[in-house]
């Protein structure tokens, strides 16, 4: 990891690698809001205008479907904060699903986790993950269904989901690498992953516009005029229906509104993300 970014040029890592804590304060400054200056709305075209009108009426009546957690991350959750859970419910929940339970193997195989022998069974996938690493393997796993929907703009879904796993998958290993304390992995690698759940459900919108308007494709620059828009609004449902803890409402809330002061956590999720 530290020879990858070295090749990229971003020194904060290494600051990190050295001494996180003053390179928190120093990520903390660089990500901090500079004066707000007067936006000035940008000049589009007909089409264009036409597109981010048609996406504003969408969000102001509603007319968008929120994604549906999946049903096994939200009983897993619950049977991993439960104190009289067990790593035989988690055995037995992931094995109910064909396709989770041979994905979980083959993480629990790989070069990542794998130990000196392979394993097989279940059992042993989640002594060999650990029950919390369990939560965050499956909840990526299924999570990936949810946000990979559609047919042309699905290039962009697929774009998103790329991002959102790495910055989940970098923000676990460094809060692991930099033994960071008072943060919670498990509650961190699902505010990474979801920190951009709203494009989701603005994707599906922008794809049922674009049904109505033959042979149009909205630039990205365009896309992400809508997506700052409507964060607010569309991550606030989504937290409300999902239940999600507090915590990870805060950390996702704060990347986007930065304060002087932020928490290690935003600190370290803002740094992968950007």
């Amino acid at each position: 990891i530290e020879t990858i970014f070295r090749s990229l040029g971003l020194d904060t890592l290494f600051e990190f690698v050295n001494d996180h804590k003053v390179a928190l304060k120093k990520i903390s400054s660089v990500l901090k809001p500079k004066e707000k200056e007067e936006e000035k709305a940008p000049q589009l075209s007909a089409e264009h205008q036409k597109f981010v009108d048609s996406i504003k009426e969408s969000v102001k009546r509603g007319k968008y479907e929120l994604p549906i957690l999946p049903d096994m991350a939200l009983k897993l959750s619950n049977i991993i904060s439960s104190p009289r859970g067990t790593a035989g419910e988690i055995e037995k929940l992931i094995g109910t699903d064909q396709s989770v339970s041979t994905q979980v193997l083959k993480i629990a195989n790989s070069a990542l986790y794998g130990g000196r022998f392979q394993i097989s069974s279940l059992k042993n996938a989640v002594v060999r993950l650990g029950m919390r690493k369990i939560r965050s393997v499956v909840f990526a796993i299924t999570m990936r269904a949810t946000i990979l929907k559609g047919q042309k703009i699905d290039i962009i879904a697929r774009s998103l989901w790329r991002h959102s796993i790495t910055c989940a998958m970098l923000t676990e290993e460094l809060v692991k690498k930099f033994r960071i304390k008072g943060v919670e992995k498990g509650e961190l690698f699902t505010a990474a992953l979801l920190h951009d759940i709203h494009k989701v459900v603005i994707l599906a919108s922008c794809r049922d516009v674009c049904k109505k308007m033959t042979g149009y494709f909205p630039r990205q620059e365009i896309l992400d005029l809508i997506y700052k828009t409507h964060f607010e609004k569309i991550f606030g449902d989504i937290s409300k229906k999902w239940k999600l803890p507090e915590a990870i409402v805060e950390n996702i809330l704060n990347i986007r509104n930065m304060e002087e002061e932020i928490s290690k956590s935003t600190a370290v999720i803002s740094l992968c993300n950007k």
